[in-house]
């Protein structure tokens, strides 16, 4: 089956590379005489379609970057509802809906401004003429051409990024490595993103237990291996797509399939439900940035 599969998924992912490079190509056109904000930007991104690291980068990069002195702010993509306007503030008790689960995440976890937008360069130029920050760290936007002029980190998981077959779907790429020789690259292979605990509503730590895994950033393969690490049984993984609205709604189901902890991720964990957070068998896994090694690079910015 596999097989067969192969040429249909290589042909839709030569079609996604060239609506990709037209996209691009239109966008660049029509800033080709705008000038760059003067507003200092970092954009956080990765080749894969999810599951980089580049949120918890972009909040590890914000707070630092705030203890420095800084005026700083974050500008998420509203994933599941085009704002009103360009630029809407996310707080913490935000409904998730209006803006994305990521920014909803962040304002929770950062003590800065954190933005969400449809439009990250109508963003980044109203942010320059408030004349209130020094700094806008951009959780992704990495394929937005008009963010050129910006710093930006490339997370890098080792991954060759030089052939079509890595474009989604046939792979878990969005672009080529060749489309970003200009990135600062930060190597995220060498346990960047390590566990601090798993524990649920109650405090519990879990630790040599079997559990289900609920996740829905894209590709799970990593934070399995990292929970089977920390010393996690996986029973078994429900993997939905990036993004996913329905976590709330599966998760009640596997937990009235099966009778072990549920695990989820922080992200995950802000789409279920007040009375689902709750419950005593979901857990949380928190995880944080190791930035060993990491200070040369990301001094530079």
């Amino acid at each position: 089956m596999e097989m067969l599969l192969r040429p249909i998924l290589l042909a839709f992912a030569l079609v996604w590379r060239f609506a990709s490079l037209c996209h691009k190509a239109w966008l660049t056109y029509c800033v080709r005489h705008e000038q760059v904000p003067t507003l200092k930007m970092i954009v956080v991104g990765s080749l894969r379609i999810g599951g980089g690291g580049k949120t918890p980068m972009a909040a590890w990069l914000a707070k630092e970057k705030a203890r420095q002195g800084l005026r700083v702010c974050i500008l998420c993509y509203a994933v599941y509802k085009a704002p009103f306007q360009i630029l809407n503030l996310v707080s913490p008790d935000s409904d998730w809906r209006s803006s994305s689960d990521e920014a909803v995440w962040l304002a929770c976890t950062c003590d800065v401004p954190v933005f969400a937008t449809r439009n990250r360069w109508e963003a980044w130029k109203q942010l320059a003429n408030r004349h209130e920050f020094d700094l806008i760290i951009s959780d992704d936007g990495f394929e937005d051409p008009r963010l050129h002029k910006a710093v930006r980190l490339l997370l890098d998981w080792g991954e060759p990024g030089n052939s079509i077959r890595e474009i989604f779907p046939a792979g878990a790429c969005r672009s080529l490595r060749k489309d970003h020789v200009a990135a600062i690259l930060v190597p995220m292979f060498a346990n960047r993103l390590l566990i601090q605990s798993v524990h649920n509503c109650d405090g519990k730590n879990l630790s040599q237990e079997s559990v289900w895994l609920l996740s829905a950033i894209g590709d799970p393969n990593r934070l399995r291996t990292d929970l089977q690490a920390f010393g996690v049984r996986i029973l078994g993984v429900t993997q939905k797509r990036d993004h996913a609205i329905d976590v709330s709604k599966e998760a009640l189901r596997i937990l009235s399939k099966q009778p072990h902890p549920l695990i989820l991720t922080e992200k995950d964990w802000i789409k279920l439900d007040h009375d689902l957070q709750q419950h005593p068998r979901i857990f949380v896994v928190h995880q944080y940035v190791n930035v060993h090694g990491l200070r040369p690079i990301l001094a530079i910015v």
